[in-house]
């Protein structure tokens, strides 16, 4: 079964960047610097030359030499640096923008089919040895409506599997919290700096310390035994890479003689400020009239979360396996409708697993058949829109 998921996973990620590479060969770009930055490779692999991709390929290439790029976390820029590095050993003389995109395009695709193992394996976990709903799920996943971005310089790939991974060692009630946390924890400093809200992942060794309590199976002190594992386990998995995230952008505007307001604050945050101030992110900043485009593009992914959430805590009895997922997807629900952009919410959810055994267990029922439609309209419209430089999620 292995076989056969990691080659859906190849020829779904072959399907993003050849519809891609059709598109932007067909359709002039809207912005032409990804062509002036990398030259003929930003008609090739499109997926790279646009959007937040060229944020990632500058850090990798200058570092943080801008406030801005500090929306950016690191281990994506330190991964293309890293691919680069070894192509031009391998082959060198080559060009070197070009080659830096490629490299994070080789990366995230990568992380893709290792995350589509990933999810299955943690799918057969909720489901069992050689289920067909976990096929169908991780099968879901490989053609999900965030599919472009899993195929760029963007995180989603890299997040996902070390989410996935997160979940996976966790997901056992039953086994030692100890190499539990360790393992999970691993996975869970990688997600942190990649991404800020990696560190909601934490959630994981919480409910993981006190499931066996609400479950009934162990006594107070093993629950307190479970908490101070888990607690450790978040300070050094979650807290600590992201305060030296936190602290290098402090470290590099705030040690100054001239400093920005922001280094005054109770609390300084430069990814907080930099959200805020070249992103507009913060409580219903997007709820404005013209906007509602980017409400109507996020309707559809919104409508299955709210379907996933309301299933799984409604069922009778409940799983308690499914609480941290629910618990997980409703607090990104919450954040992406009214705190960010809210067209993100397709890819900012894409990492949840729940969306695709929801799914997954309503299209074997033969029910919300429209679910083939949204997902194929949106990985073949998304990835000609994005690899031609137009707006997407």
């Amino acid at each position: 079964m292995l076989k056969r998921i990691i080659y859906v996973s190849v020829v779904s990620r072959c399907l993003v960047l050849l519809v891609g590479t059709i598109a932007s060969f067909s359709v002039s770009p809207y912005d032409s610097s990804g062509s002036i930055s990398y030259g003929s490779m930003s008609r090739w692999l499109p997926t790279g030359a646009h959007w937040d991709s060229q944020y990632f390929v500058t850090i990798a290439l200058n570092g943080y030499d801008l406030e801005h790029m500090h929306a950016f976390f690191p281990l994506l820029p330190l991964a293309i640096r890293l691919i680069a590095f070894i192509v031009n050993i391998l082959l060198p003389g080559l060009p070197r923008d070009p080659v830096f995109m490629a490299s994070g395009i080789l990366f995230s695709n990568i992380c893709f089919v290792l995350a589509s193992v990933a999810m299955y394996r943690l799918s057969e976990k909720v489901f069992g040895k050689e289920s067909a709903l976990a096929w169908k799920s991780t099968v879901l996943f490989c053609f999900n409506p965030a599919s472009v971005f899993m195929s760029s310089c963007y995180t989603e790939s890299c997040f996902a599997l070390c989410s996935f991974l997160t979940m996976y060692f966790l997901h056992d009630t039953r086994g030692n919290i100890l190499n539990q946390s360790f393992f999970a924890g691993i996975f869970i400093a990688l997600a942190t700096f990649t991404r800020s809200n990696g560190v909601v992942l934490c959630g994981y060794l919480g409910f993981r310390a006190i499931a066996p309590f609400l479950q009934g199976r162990f006594l107070i002190k093993h629950t307190l035994y479970n908490l101070i594992v888990a607690f450790v386990s978040m300070v050094f998995a979650g807290l600590f890479p992201l305060g030296l995230v936190l602290y290098y952008g402090y470290s590099k505007y705030c040690l100054e003689t001239q400093i920005p307001e922001w280094c005054v604050s109770a609390m300084p945050n430069i990814y907080g400020h930099v959200q805020a101030t070249y992103w507009n992110q913060g409580f219903l900043h997007f709820y404005e009239l013209k906007q509602i485009p980017n409400f109507v593009l996020a309707f559809p992914m919104t409508f299955i979360c709210i379907r996933s959430i309301f299933h799984y805590a409604t069922t009778t009895p409940l799983d308690m396996s499914m609480v941290p997922h629910i618990l997980h997807l409703s607090f990104l629900l919450f954040v992406g409708l009214f705190c960010m952009h809210v067209q993100v919410i397709t890819r900012f959810v894409s990492a949840c697993p729940c969306i695709y055994w929801f799914c997954a267990l309503k299209l074997s029922h033969g029910e919300m058949q429209w679910l083939y439609l949204y997902f194929s309209v949106f990985v073949l419209l998304g990835t000609s829109l994005f690899s031609c430089y137009y707006p997407w999620t």
